[in-house]
């Protein structure tokens, strides 16, 4: 049991004149925390193990946590503004509206209804008042059409990034390109590498022109990927990408195109929503925001595998990373269909280890989003008996075996195979945290508290030992998230 109780950091950057933040940074190492000076943070201050992961890593890998990042973004944004700012709103039309009838009008009526008499020389600008307050009602209701042209956007850029890594990872696809240079711009250009740059982006804005579904065509044809119209999940990206071609170009209403290549790709769509407006509710928009990151980071993982041969591994643990972060924000189905894929999918998943954490956090999720006993039945397809405790008290918290969970807890911690603070966030022991009995086992064993109060800040615990995250102003709080980088059970 270590002598010292552990810490984070949090230390924020504050505001001229103001009592608020713009920036923080949160972290376990105090060294990193006192030289931070804001969103550029010196030089010494991140390690050189930080430098080397990014080196190695290679160009799939900052692909695939670029993607996760900004999918995250859409993922939180939208759900947090539509919701603040009809509260904001009100408040607005409240201040603009009834207080200038207060101010100028005859009081008739209060209580549950207040009723003012204003003098014909108001009325003008009452009416001003209720009309911008109209327009700007109307423009928040269009704010997940926005949203869904952004994202799809973003993807659109993400698959910009992932061709480019194939390019740069394969460049004989770029040598077979009809793209060339002439003399005279290679001179200007000045390096092999600037021409070769120039050729990359000739190349990928020619591929970006044409549809999402020839995007992956191209794809399949030049890296011998197998086809997408086995993936579940492609009809409804299709789908969802015409509709933000109807949203750009016929202000979301159904056109034949949309009808015909929906069709085409078996698109589960009405027989008679021909010339009427889709809208994008917060339903499709979330259902949206799950295909494309579902869509993409089995996209990326394929390709990064087959290319990359020699980092299976690598990957394979960023897919579990990936999926262990969403179970965090308890989106447990996506969670499960990542880990799903990487099992049933991916021919190989690296070591055994990793294979096995995959495992376990794909039982987890199914368990958490609410299927007990197809998380057993996962569990038990694997032999965990050459495993160690570690593995088998995982096991045993998702089967919900409290009983062994308790009789291996001091011996994990004691043989160093877990930290305490693992029975206090690991989504793993999320079921065991609700046990009374398990309360006082872990409380009595360890001389701490399972939590101070977890239903506070349970929907936060996000951070991991060894993690830190820097935000550059507050709308980044929209979704201050850290990228974990430890799983539930780091070898």
């Amino acid at each position: 049991m270590p002598d010292e109780k552990k810490v984070v950091y949090a230390k924020f950057k504050i505001k001229d004149g103001v009592d608020i933040f713009h920036d923080m940074i949160v972290s376990e190492d105090k060294d990193r925390i006192d030289l931070w000076i804001g969103s550029a943070v010196k030089k010494s201050a991140v390690s050189s193990s930080e430098h080397l992961t990014e080196k190695n890593s290679g160009e799939f890998y900052k692909v695939a946590k670029n993607f996760e990042s900004t999918i995250r973004v859409f993922q939180k944004t939208m759900p947090f503004i539509m919701t603040t700012l009809p509260i904001m709103m009100n408040f607005d039309d409240d201040q603009k509206i009834r207080e200038f009838c207060r101010d100028n009008g005859k009081v008739l009526q209060t209580g549950e209804f207040e009723l003012y008499a204003l003098e014909i020389p108001y009325w003008a600008e009452l009416e001003k008042r209720i009309s911008d307050a109209t327009s700007i009602a109307a423009g928040v209701s269009r704010l997940p059409d926005f949203f869904l042209i952004g994202l799809v956007s973003a993807y659109d850029t993400f698959l910009s990034n992932l061709i480019r890594a194939v390019f740069l990872t394969k460049p004989e696809i770029v040598s077979g390109s009809d793209k060339n240079i002439s003399f005279k711009d290679l001179v200007n250009m000045g390096s092999i590498d600037a021409a070769r740059d120039r050729i990359i982006d000739k190349e990928i804005e020619a591929i970006i022109r044409e549809s999402h579904s020839k995007h992956i065509k191209w794809l399949e044809d030049r890296l011998g990927l197998p086809p997408t119209k086995d993936l579940a999940i492609w009809s409804e990206f299709i789908e969802i990408c015409e509709r933000r071609n109807l949203l750009v170009h016929n202000g979301g209403v159904a056109s034949i195109q949309y009808m015909e290549v929906c069709r085409e790709h078996k698109c589960n769509i009405a027989p008679d929503v021909l010339g009427t407006r889709l809208r994008v509710d917060a339903k499709y928009y979330k259902r949206a925001v799950e295909v494309f990151l579902e869509f993409g980071m089995k996209l990326t993982q394929v390709i990064w595998r087959k290319l990359m041969p020699t980092q299976i591994e690598l990957a394979a643990a960023e897919l579990d990373h990936f999926a262990y972060r969403l179970i965090l924000q308890r989106s447990y189905n996506a969670a499960a269909n990542i880990l799903k894929f990487g099992l049933y999918e991916m021919k190989k998943q690296g070591t055994d280890a990793i294979r096995k954490q995959i495992i376990v956090n794909y039982a987890n999720a199914v368990k958490l989003g609410g299927n007990l006993e197809e998380a057993i039945e996962i569990l038990d397809n694997e032999d965990w008996s050459a495993t160690t405790d570690k593995y088998k008290i995982c096991v045993a918290a998702i089967k919900g075996e409290l009983k062994v969970v308790k009789s291996l807890m001091r011996k994990v911690v004691d043989m160093n195979l877990m930290q305490i603070e693992a029975f206090q966030t690991w989504p793993v022991f999320e079921g065991a945290r609700a046990d009374q009995d398990f309360v006082e086992a872990f409380e009595k064993g360890f001389g701490i508290k399972i939590t101070e109060d977890r239903e506070k800040y349970k929907s936060s615990m996000e951070y991991k030992e060894g993690d830190d995250v820097e935000i550059v102003d507050n709308a980044s709080l929209v979704d201050a998230v850290v990228n974990s980088t430890m799983p539930l059970h780091q070898q």
